[in-house]
């Protein structure tokens, strides 16, 4: 003959169950950050020609340009030392 359940066993089940759903909410939203976050951040590496080529769509992306500075083409009074920023790139081999 089966046992009644107690109250003690249902609140136990009750209790477990949130527990789970708690987990399930929390690994979706950590799944969905990560999801998020990784597609929002991607940067692609071009050359100058793959920049050139792609015409205005370089203008939505995030690129980083492999590429050298042709000497003399920053605008500039000082002497450029070898951590500024460079404007204008030459293609590399």
């Amino acid at each position: 003959m089966p046992t009644p359940q107690t109250s003690a066993s249902t609140s136990n089940s009750k209790g477990q169950l949130k527990i789970v759903i708690a987990a399930v909410v929390i690994l979706a939203t950590v799944g969905w950050l990560t999801f998020t976050g990784i597609s929002d951040n991607k940067s692609y590496y071009v050359t100058i020609s793959e920049l050139n080529a792609m015409g205005t769509k370089a203008y939505t992306r995030h690129l980083r340009v492999a590429g050298n500075v042709a000497p003399g083409t920053t605008p500039t009074s000082t002497p450029i030392k070898p951590t500024t920023a460079a404007t204008a790139l030459i293609p590399t081999k």
